[in-house]
């Protein structure tokens, strides 16, 4: 790369380096019209509006990220939080973690991004001593109404170093994730553990396009094992366990079809209900290939401190 490409390109907010590509380039005026759905204003939020993000490659550690950032507020948390489905009753990555945790004889830890406290309850049948620290105030106030010990703290206003702390699906939403590892990091006692979990861009979610939740301003970074594998050198932490969830039917099927284009002509939507059916009756055949080659929505790094 010459020098006056590597001057035009942002630099990588997790190791800063200059050395990205362009990936792809993604027009706002669809993100707009995916949101009114939940009743956000990205117009409201951000002003003005770029006509269009620049999605970029880090070439150090293959983080992804986007150009302008958009990263969402709590507005567009408390826009979700009136969708059911969105703070989860389980995922596959809790017990994973619990797991973990029991092992390593864990009995303090602290959740970030703790939403209803789901994962808390769970967790706190075997480790001690759990909290739970969230922003979303109306996911505070569901937590604490199952007596669960989620609060609007922060981590630096907490004295105590606990042993673990993980966060599930938070750190693709920050705009700072060299930040937040490195709080992370400092907060912790030395050889404690932190525990991340994210969605799995090596795998079929990197592959969809057009998955508005993956895109700002709800997902600022995209994370692939190569990125987490850097983190170790670059925090000080060191990688000790790295999973990645098994592909789920549901997700494969979403993967397959995701060449299909809105069709605007009865022709054209004869056309995709034929094409749809094809893939419907071929997609068990290739799930059994897709599954040994892909990985899952999910994928799940544990650092250890080792200073």
């Amino acid at each position: 790369m010459n020098q006056a490409a590597i001057d035009e390109t942002p630099r990588c907010p997790l190791c800063g380096s200059g050395t990205g590509h362009k990936e792809r380039v993604v027009d706002t005026a669809a993100i707009r019209a995916y949101w009114q759905a939940f009743c956000y204003s990205l117009d409201a939020e951000f002003a003005p509006l770029p006509e269009t993000l620049t999605g970029w490659r880090c070439g150090q550690c293959q983080l992804g990220w986007f150009d302008p950032p958009l990263i969402g507020g709590p507005s567009l948390y408390a826009a979700l939080a009136a969708w059911p489905p969105y703070y989860r009753r389980q995922a596959w990555e809790w017990p994973v973690a619990i797991e973990i945790l029991a092992r390593a004889g864990t009995q303090d830890m602290i959740e970030i991004g703790a939403g209803t406290g789901e994962f808390l309850a769970q967790a706190a049948l075997r480790i001690a001593r759990v909290a739970g620290l969230e922003f979303n105030t109306a996911a505070i106030d569901r937590a604490k109404a199952e007596g669960r010990p989620v609060t609007s703290r922060r981590l630096a206003d907490i004295a105590a170093k606990p042993e673990a702390i993980a966060a599930f699906q938070v750190l693709e939403h920050v705009g700072d994730p060299a930040g937040f590892i490195a709080m992370c990091r400092d907060a912790l006692v030395e050889r404690g553990l932190l525990i991340l979990a994210v969605p799995n861009d090596d795998g079929v979610i990197g592959a969809i396009e057009g998955d508005f939740l993956n895109l700002p301003p709800h997902h600022a970074t995209r994370w692939r094992r190569a990125t987490f594998e850097a983190v170790g050198s670059i925090f000080g932490l060191r990688l000790v366990d790295h999973r990645v969830e098994p592909l789920r039917r549901t997700l494969h099927r979403h993967y397959r079809l995701r060449h299909l284009r809105p069709a605007r002509t009865v022709r054209g939507k004869i056309g995709n209900s034929i094409r749809r059916h094809a893939i419907d009756v071929v997609s068990p055949l290739a799930f059994l290939r897709d599954r040994r080659r892909l990985g899952g929505e999910t994928q799940l790094a544990v650092f250890r401190k080792e200073r």
